[in-house]
Parts: C-alpha cells; structure tokens; sequence
C-alpha cells in the first residue's frame, strides 16, 4: 500500500493507493507502449521480421492486457497486493525504457508529436488514478472507463497523423470489377484502364506506383498484348493478386516472365485476379467457355497459394468486412465431400459475429490498431481450412484434367509461411493426389521481394524468380531445354 499526505491549506489528506490496481493500470499502459515499440522498431523498420513475431507480440498483448484488467476490477487480494508490488517497482522502470525507446526515435521522425501525444495521454491516465481514492468497484471501473477513452483518443490522433495506420489507396480511370453471383466479382471483359498506388500517411502520399496499365481481354483475363503463335503448349495461372500482378507492368508478372523464361515454347493466360483465392479457380475450371479460345491442348495449370487464401475459402471476419463480402464459402460434409457453397450472411452465426467484428474495428481507432492491422480473426481451425482448400485443388485438377493433357502445379509462394503441422499435411496431400508442389525459396539478401515496404506484393524481381524456378521444375518433367537466365 502506498499512502501519499497532501496538505491543502491547513487540511491534511491521505491517499491510500493500492499496488493491485496501480500495477493493473501499469500493465494497460505497458500494452500501449509495446505496441508502439514494436511498430518503430520493426514494423516499419523491417516488416518481414515484423511478420515472423505477430503471434508472440499478440500473445503478450492480450496476456498484460487481462492481468491489467483482472486487477483493476478485482477486489484487493492479499497475494496478489504483495505480488504487485515487487512488479510494479520493475515495472515502472521498464515502462520508463520503453518510453526513451519511443521518444528516441521519434526525433528523426516526422511523427515526433504523436509519440508526444501518446505518452502525454498514458502520463495522464497514470496521474487520473494515483489522485483517486480507488476504493470500491464503482470508482475503479469509472477510472478504467475513463483511461479507456484516453487511449482512444490517443489512437485516433496516430491515425489521423498517420502513425498507427497507414493506408493503401489508387486513383483509377475506370473500375475494374462487376459482380458475379458465383465468383462474388470478376473482371469487365474488353477493359483498359490505369491506376495509380498511394500509401496514404497522415497528410501525405508515398506514391507505391503511377499509371500502371491494365488491360483485360474478352475472357476476362489480363491481357499483356502478345501470346506467341508457334508455343505448343499453354501455361494456365491461377489465383489472387499475386498471379494477376498487383501493381506490376504488363511483361513483368508471374505468367508474362514465365512466357519469356520459357522461350516462348509456352503461351502464358492468366486467370489471376486481386482477392480471388482457390474458390474462384474451382468455379472458372468448371467452365469450358473460359477456354474455348486456347488451342493448345497440352500445357500446364499453375495455382498461386499464398496461406491467405485458406480463409478466403472457409471465411474469417476480417475477410467478410471486406472484399470478400460476396465470395462463396464453403464446408465439408462428414464424409469428406465439398458442401454446398453459402455466403457468409445465409448463417446467422456468421452475419452476427461478422457484423459486431465490423462495428468495432471501424469504430474504435485502438481495435484497428490492435486488432485489424496484426491478424484476422478465423471462423473455424487451420487445419480445416486446409482440408477445404485441398478438396477445392482436387476438384479444380479434375476439371483440368477434362479438358487438357498436362500437369497441375502449386506454386507456395515465398515470405508466406504456415503452422509447420498444416503446411506438411498441404504437401503430402497434394503430392499423393499427383499434384506437383514447388515450394520456392526467398530472394537472396538485398533484392527486394516486396513492390513497397508496406506492401507484401511481390515486386517485379520477385516474380521473375519465381517464374525461373517454375520453369526449371517444368523443364525437369518435360522435353523442353532450360534457357540462358534471362538478365
């Protein structure tokens, strides 16, 4: 217990601070300034490391966060009063590090006032509950409430200056989709547009890339201008943003670089499109009349997989917030057959959860920060989501199969990495069905991977590597010869 004696005037006051609750205030603001240390120090620094500790960064969030709160709402207890006070007096000192780490930075930062504005708001929180008597629940839940709303605040003013959150924006000529009611959207056949990508920071646009050319043909397939007419073979890519080539000039994508490395023996179609995931290619296979123009009736199939697209299959509330609002969703039946698709608002369940997800991360600035921009929140395990995106890989092949001569391949992109149990259970399962799986390795240190850093697209060197090991494990399987690297 720690008694503080103010002498106002002739009167003397004491205040009886209880090292629980003063502890349990410590640990919210210790959550507060973690996040802030871990977004300067590797977030923005180098995001890829970033990426390889969001589970042990969220784990100690949410660990602090429910002892902080735990002890603030609890009536004192004895063994928790004696605990709390020999952590407090570390904490404090550790709460004093943190702090120097964030202003120390901050000093060649054009953010300088919000880590400012930050640490004002957690100094005053601090001061709002040692100069009250915390007795009783009420009291203390009042001064939780209202420490609450000091870090929304705080989080709000990081938005609004750009710190916390920063945003991906394009200027466009035309937009590019129409909705489809088995696909949730598709490309406009016959379009031409260009886009331009900003990261919005605050005040300020980080141009990503301007007046990228988009062009797409009457199969509703991004169209680079030329296919060679003497390939014998075709090359079929399916998937997301990453086969479409989110940003990415035409020629220098994932199915244009194969063309090129293959020496155009192989006529390259991208069936790719930003957001679509392995549901959409099961629905596109299903339907001759995508391919009624390709005259090559031997080749390859190639599926980008990237672990995002599980829950693009199987649903999570991030993914229904957003553009997936309309995809088909799918289940397996007890006997291991693929159920009938829904969209996420036919289940109560799910429109519900969904909707009260939605609410919160759009309408308080610290849920988007702690929740949104970390991970997304899953509507059922790893583990099942694999097994529907497998039983969508198998059904796609079989469609394949009827319709051409050739091999099916999964290309596991790099710097994209699952639980290690699921990702060997994804392996084995698709190369006992006779699905070739490549699993490509990460760009050599100093070629950058990412189109920007804030964003995990790939850039353009990227997928020229990508598409080099993709053709030397088609040579492998095939008659065709490597050719020279190309510069």
């Amino acid at each position: 217990m720690i008694v503080i004696r103010i002498r106002p005037g002739n009167s003397t006051r004491t205040l009886n601070i209880d090292h629980q609750k003063l502890f349990g205030y410590l640990c919210l603001m210790f959550v507060i300034c973690f996040n802030e240390w871990t977004y300067i120090w590797f977030f923005k620094n180098t995001k890829p490391v970033f990426d390889q500790m969001v589970t042990p960064i969220l784990v100690t969030d949410y660990s602090v966060l429910s002892i902080g709160i735990l002890l603030v709402l609890l009536p004192p207890v004895t063994l928790c009063r004696k605990v709390s006070r020999w952590l407090t007096e570390r904490l404090v000192v550790l709460m004093i590090a943190l702090a120097l780490l964030l202003i120390i930075p901050a000093f060649s930062d054009d953010t300088i006032n919000l880590h400012i504005a930050m640490l004002f708001l957690m100094v005053l929180g601090l001061t709002a509950s040692l100069l009250t008597r915390l007795r009783g629940y009420k009291l203390s839940l009042l001064i939780f409430v209202l420490f609450g709303l000091a870090v929304e605040i705080g989080f709000a003013v990081h938005e609004k200056t750009g710190c916390a959150c920063t945003r991906l924006k394009f200027q466009t000529e035309r937009f590019m989709y129409e909705t489809d009611l088995r696909l949730g959207y598709k490309a406009i056949p016959g379009l031409e547009t260009t886009e331009s990508y900003y990261w919005e920071i605050g005040k300020r646009r980080e141009y990503m890339a301007r007046n990228v050319f988009y062009q797409i043909d009457w199969k509703r397939r991004r169209w680079c201008g030329w296919r060679p007419s003497e390939a014998e073979r075709h090359a079929l890519f399916f998937g997301g943003s990453f086969t479409f080539g989110h940003a990415i000039p035409c020629g220098k994508n994932l199915p244009s670089s194969f063309q090129l490395i293959s020496g155009n023996q192989y006529a390259a179609y991208n069936y790719g499109l930003g957001g679509w995931g392995t549901a959409q290619m099961y629905y596109v296979l299903k339907n001759p009349g995508y391919f009624s123009d390709i005259r090559q009736t031997s080749g390859i199939a190639v599926y980008s997989f990237i672990p995002d697209h599980l829950y693009r299959n199987v649903g999570s509330y991030y993914h229904m917030s957003t553009t997936a609002r309309e995809f088909p969703l799918f289940r397996l039946n007890p006997d291991g057959s693929l159920g009938v698709p829904f969209r996420y608002y036919e289940k109560k369940s799910l429109y519900y959860l969904s909707n009260i997800y939605n609410a919160v991360v759009r309408s308080s600035p610290t849920a988007r920060y702690l929740v949104w921009n970390h991970y997304r929140f899953h509507t059922v395990k790893e583990l099942d989501a694999v097994k529907v995106t497998l039983k969508l890989i198998l059904e796609s092949k079989k469609s394949y199969d009827v319709m051409f001569d050739g091999n099916f391949y999964v290309v596991i992109w790099p710097r994209h990495t699952m639980r290690r149990d699921a990702f060997e259970f994804f392996v084995s399962r698709l190369e006992s069905s006779g699905i070739q799986v490549l699993q490509v390795p990460d760009l050599p240190k100093g070629v950058p991977s990412q189109v920007h850093p804030f964003d995990h697209h790939p850039s353009a060197e990227e997928y020229q590597w990508v598409a080099l090991h993709l053709w030397n494990t088609v040579a492998r399987s095939g008659p065709a010869l490597i050719p020279d690297e190309p510069e």
